[in-house]
């Protein structure tokens, strides 16, 4: 390989890109490249001493470089900050003694690499950090970050708080960990489907509490990329809807069940009915009772509606006495009930359950306010659904069926 020339080697040290100089063994520079002059602002002659050579550091930096060139360590680097014409800048130097024997050292090569940009850009980072976690630790939303893994790095004090956790105890625990096992599947889809989709992922689920407990809470999280596009993490926050959640639960409970009587309403009835047929269609086996009061508007026209609602109540809690283990009384409207009665495939049976329905409701006066009340019940049967009909016309049959015994007055 062909040597370069002396000229060329000193054209390369000179144009180099970053400080190079020379100093004999008492520290004295006695050469400094392009890039070194225009960082240390020196114009001088050579040789510069090396008291001035330190007074050129920042202060609170003279020591360190003036350790370096005591104790120079091969490929050693320290940071040290200089005052410059442009301001306070920030270098690495790098000192290397070159030895004429193994005691004596004849001169240090002092490599000088400027890092202002680095370092500005570090500090931002670091107050970047500071006003994020300032800002989310006083959120009333709980917040955190994962590493790209999905492994919990920080967490502000409304999650820990909700959590049961200290902070020490969720580092590194993944955010799936945290998930409920019924809900985590849903949530990996999830969360796979906003990888693909370059969404913020979101998940309503229930999270699991230090101490075993469950919470509902909405998940949200967004990566964090870099200037290449590679994640660097994910910044997410929970929700906590455990409360909401109860009260939709509650809503739709309460839009199930008859308010006075606390039986399943007319639509909780249909639904049952239509569950029944969505999970085995064509089944013959669906049970349904019709059942009318006899004498009840009587009842509620002379002694009026709290005596009316007092009935209704106590004829509720009688067919509930009358029904199979998985037979559903439900309140249809008004005085009318109806009882489903799955898996029956004998009339008999049908008719037995009715029967008994009628017995409960008539066999004894009921007793409100100081008054005797014997109510009546017709009730009609259907049994199917038929070859080609549908639930509602199961309950159409049976509906018909309860009209013709009232008209016959069984």
């Amino acid at each position: 390989m062909t040597t370069p020339a002396p000229d060329a080697r000193r054209a390369l040290v000179h144009g180099a890109p970053v400080g190079l100089a020379w100093s004999d063994a008492s520290g004295n520079v006695v050469y400094a490249n392009a890039r070194w002059r225009a960082l240390f602002g020196y114009t001088g002659l050579w040789p510069l001493p090396l008291r001035q050579v330190i007074e050129l550091a920042h202060e609170d930096d003279r020591g360190v470089l003036a350790r370096q060139m005591r104790q120079s360590t091969p490929g050693e680097e320290v940071r040290m900050r200089l005052r410059s014409a442009d301001g306070l800048r920030h270098l690495d130097l790098s000192l290397s003694a070159i030895h004429d024997d193994p005691d004596d050292v004849v001169r240090f090569v002092g490599v000088v690499n400027d890092v202002t940009e680095l370092v500005t850009a570090l500090e931002e980072v670091g107050r970047s950090e500071e006003r994020f976690r300032t800002l989310t630790s006083a959120l009333p939303i709980a917040t955190f970050r994962t590493d790209p893994t999905g492994a919990i790095t920080w967490a502000n004090e409304r999650l820990l708080e909700m959590s049961g956790y200290t902070l020490e105890g969720m580092l590194g625990m993944s955010a799936f960990d945290v998930i409920h096992p019924d809900d985590r599947e849903d949530a990996y889809q999830r969360a796979l489907d906003a990888i693909i989709a370059d969404t913020t992922f979101e998940s309503e689920h229930r999270f699991l509490c230090r101490d075993g407990s469950a919470r509902w809470i909405i998940t949200r999280t967004s990566p964090v990329r870099d200037a290449r596009g590679s994640v660097l993490e994910h910044i997410g926050t929970m929700e906590d809807v455990t409360d909401l959640h109860a009260r939709a639960v509650q809503l739709a409970e309460a839009a199930a069940v008859d308010p006075l009587t606390q039986l399943p309403n007319r639509s909780s009835l249909e639904s049952a009915l239509h569950q029944l047929w969505s999970e085995r269609p064509g089944r013959r086996d669906i049970g349904v009772i019709f059942a009318d009061l006899d004498g009840f508007k009587a009842v509620n026209d002379t002694y009026g509606h709290r005596t009316g609602d007092a009935v209704l109540i106590e004829v509720a809690a009688r067919l509930s006495t009358a029904i199979r283990a998985d037979d559903i009384v439900s309140r249809f409207g008004g005085d009318e009930f109806v009882i489903l009665c799955p898996g029956i495939t004998d009339p008999a049976v049908l008719d037995t359950v009715a029967r008994r329905a009628r017995a409960v409701v008539s066999q004894t006066p009921i007793e409100f306010d100081g008054h005797s009340h014997r109510i009546g019940t017709s009730v009609g049967t259907a049994l199917g659904p038929a070859a080609g009909s549908t639930t509602a016309d199961l309950l159409h049959e049976a509906d018909a069926a309860m009209y013709a015994a009232k008209r016959r007055g069984d």
